[in-house]
Parts: C-alpha cells; sequence; structure tokens
C-alpha cells in the first residue's frame, strides 16, 4: 500500500505542478511584511477539542510569531479567540481551499503557503494540526524546514491524506501509547517504513484552566448528567438519545442536558423541553457547564481522549464514557469513573450506560472516591507546565541528520 501511497502523491504533484509554481511566482511578487518563527496549518476555528488544542499551543509558544493558515470554512467562530493573539496573525483562505467549485486554487495556495515559508530569512518551524491541506504543502517546503504533526487519534479512512506525506514529517506528535501502537499497526500492514514510527513523541494534553482543589457540589434531587461537543457518526449521539428516553421511562431521578452542534441530529422534543442548551464557547462558559454536572455521558464509537473528559474529572464529574482507544489508560472502571465495555452493539451501550447511571445513584459514597482519585490525575497529568515544556522542545530541538540525508 505504501507504494501506492506514493504513487497517488507523485501523480497529484505532477498534476497540480503548473498551479503551485503560479503560486510560488504570486508569493515572489507578493512576499509577507513580517518575518515569522512558525507556520501553523490548522484547519478552522469551530468550536471543538482539536481547535482547543491548537489554542493550548499557540500560547504555549507565545514568546514567537506565528502565522496560522485555515483551510477550512469554519462553522462557527467559538474558538477563533484561542488563535487570535497579539503574538499570530491569521491567514484564512479557506474562501478558496474549501471550494470546489474553485478546487484549482487549492493548489495555487500550496505553492503560496510553502514560497511564504521557504523565503522566510530565519529557517521557521512548520505545525500541521491534522490539516490535510497542510500535508500537502510539505514536498513543496525547504528540507531543512522542521515539520511537526499533530494528529489526535488514528481512523482507517485518514491513513490516505498522511500516509502519502509521512517522509516529510520530522515529528509526530501523538496523545498516547494504545494510539501509537495503533499507528505502529498500520504501518506494518500498509508497509509504511517502520523508521518512521521512532519520529513519534507522545504529548498528552493539558488544560486552559485547572481548580486549585476539588468543586464540591450540594447535593441535589436529581443527578445531573450531560454531554457536551459535537454530533458524528463517531461521537454517536442517537445513543445518548436512547439512553435519555429508557431513563425517562424508568423514571430515574436524573436530569439531561445536551450542549453542542449537533441539533439537526436530536428529536425536537429534546430542543422544546430545553433538554438542548446549544453551543457552548471554550473556557469560561464550558468551565461554568462542568461545574454544575454530576455525570458526563459519551458513547462515542472511537477517540483520542478528548479534551471534554480531561475537564469534567478536574471539575469533580464522574465520567461514563466508552472504553474506547486512550480512555481506559485514565477511566478504571468504579475507580476513576464509570466505563461502558460494550463498544459496538448499541443496545448493549445504551443498557450498560443505564447500569452505570444507577450504579451512581445508589453508589453516592463511593462516588466522592471516584472523583477523589479524577481529580487526582488530572492535577498530575493535566498541567499546563508539562505541556509547554513538551511543545517547545519538539519545535526547537535541531533536525536530526537522519531525516536530512534521506
Amino acid at each position: 500500500m505504501y507504494r501506492i501511497f506514493l504513487i497517488k502523491r507523485y501523480i497529484e504533484q505532477l498534476v497540480m505542478f503548473p498551479f503551485v509554481l503560479v503560486g510560488k511566482v504570486y508569493a515572489k511578487l507578493h512576499p509577507l511584511q513580517q518575518q515569522y518563527d512558525y507556520f501553523f496549518f490548522c484547519p478552522s476555528y469551530s468550536i471543538g477539542g482539536g481547535e482547543r488544542v491548537q489554542g493550548d499551543i499557540i500560547e504555549a509558544v507565545s514568546y514567537k510569531k506565528i502565522f496560522i493558515i485555515f483551510n477550512r470554512k469554519s462553522a462557527n467562530d467559538g474558538s477563533l479567540h484561542l488563535h487570535d493573539r497579539s503574538h499570530t496573525t491569521m491567514y484564512d483562505i479557506s474562501k478558496y481551499t474549501d471550494n470546489k467549485y474553485l478546487y484549482f486554487m487549492n493548489f495555487v495556495y500550496r505553492g503560496i503557503c510553502a514560497q511564504y515559508i521557504n523565503q522566510q530569512k530565519k529557517l521557521p518551524v512548520v505545525f500541521i494540526a491534522q490539516s490535510n491541506f497542510g500535508y500537502k504543502v510539505t514536498p513543496h517546503i525547504k528540507k531543512n524546514v522542521r515539520i511537526t504533526e499533530l494528529i489526535h487519534m488514528y481512523t482507517p479512512e485518514f491513513l490516505w491524506v498522511w500516509a502519502p506525506f509521512v517522509k516529510f514529517i520530522h515529528v509526530r506528535v501523538l496523545i498516547g501509547n494504545t494510539i501509537k501502537e495503533k499507528f505502529k499497526n498500520a504501518y506494518i500492514k500498509n508497509g509504511i517504513p517502520l523508521k518512521y514510527i521512532d519520529r513519534v513523541k507522545i504529548i498528552p494534553y493539558c488544560l486552559e484552566y485547572m481548580p486549585i482543589s476539588l468543586p464540591r457540589k450540594g447535593t441535589t434531587d436529581n443527578l445531573e448528567i450531560y454531554y457536551a461537543g459535537r454530533g458524528s457518526n463517531q461521537k454517536r449521539v442517537w445513543i445518548i438519545v436512547k439512553i435519555i428516553e429508557e431513563c425517562r421511562k424508568l423514571n430515574l431521578p436524573v436530569r439531561f442536558t445536551l450542549a453542542g452542534s449537533f441539533k439537526n441530529e436530536l428529536p425536537q422534543s429534546l430542543i422544546d423541553d430545553g433538554t438542548f442548551i446549544g453551543e457552548i464557547k471554550a473556557g469560561k462558559p464550558m468551565q461554568e457547564l462542568h461545574a454544575k454536572m454530576d455525570m458526563l455521558l459519551m458513547t462515542s464509537a472511537w477517540e483520542g481522549f478528548p479534551l471534554v473528559i480531561m475537564e469534567a474529572m478536574s471539575f469533580g464529574v464522574v465520567c461514563n464514557i466508552c472504553a474506547v482507544d486512550e480512555i481506559p489508560n485514565y477511566i478504571v472502571h468504579q475507580k476513576t469513573g464509570l466505563l461502558i465495555h460494550e463498544l459496538h452493539d448499541e443496545v448493549k451501550i445504551q443498557q450498560q450506560a443505564i447500569e452505570n447511571i444507577k450504579w451512581m445513584l445508589t453508589h453516592r459514597v463511593a462516588c466522592e472516591q471516584i472523583i477523589e482519585n479524577s481529580f487526582q490525575i488530572a492535577q498530575e497529568k493535566f498541567v499546563r507546565a508539562r505541556f509547554n515544556n513538551s511543545y517547545q522542545e519538539v519545535f526547537e530541538n535541531p533536525i536530526s541528520d537522519i531525516f536530512n540525508n534521506e
């Protein structure tokens, strides 16, 4: 398969060469007016965990001048404030690169962006935040420019995006060893040279805000349960809807809150009765939501390790989560959270989630210990200083001669 990936890349480069050349000529005639230390390729600035991590990385190198390239149309501006900083310049090209009627401009902008990078007086650092466009610019960047990439999780579909360009990436940042093993297996299965797996660096996410002490919540008549995030087949919000309906049939003393960008995936009844409260921006509004809640419910088919779980753990919320990917490395059943061990059968997922809710209703004292344990993990693992130091290291270390000589 790796040979097919390479052939795919060669053909694409041949076809797009005239357009890339036009872009490079344009950039030479219209150079950037400032010099930049870093060039970030970010898909968008919509509400989302990935976008919030982008903001954390931008904050980690706040002493550098950053040129941020957005290539995909943003559904909203919920994470714009995390990118719009005093040390950043934003360059939104999504009008051209995310437009099927102007797709040739995607090729032109590959040349423009590559040339902007190449003609910096001092070699900059390039960072790709799982941006399809960013990967496709890499063959046109000088070999001695350091390229670092963050990829949140492994999915077979996305393999076709990054695999043709893996040789150009000097450091691949993953969030945990479970995800690394998935990538290693994919390298072996598809014939990708294993020397590239040695470029992987593990850096867990950090929290934007960490409570100094464990928030104490008063006992209420209802257990406050919520899901906050986005929709899609990955998140399987329809299972959460079924759980809500079943809990109401059973007259369980629980109250549900749904927040995010998935209104069109919900029955009208959950919108009309106020269960769905719309999108919530990152930062203080999201922290206020966590502070009111008792249980986070997620039924994802796959994940990396979502920020919403980390935040919930730091705010004294018990997580009721499918045991996928990196999650069991932090959530241990009835010790640091509640796991849904069934991952595929949706009826069983629903049943196990409801059993976990019933367990929490009848084991409040045990849940207090779960809350203490998960808060301690958050305090130890999700601190910003460790995150900042790790990213500064991968950005600023010199490129190994191995990479230059390949």
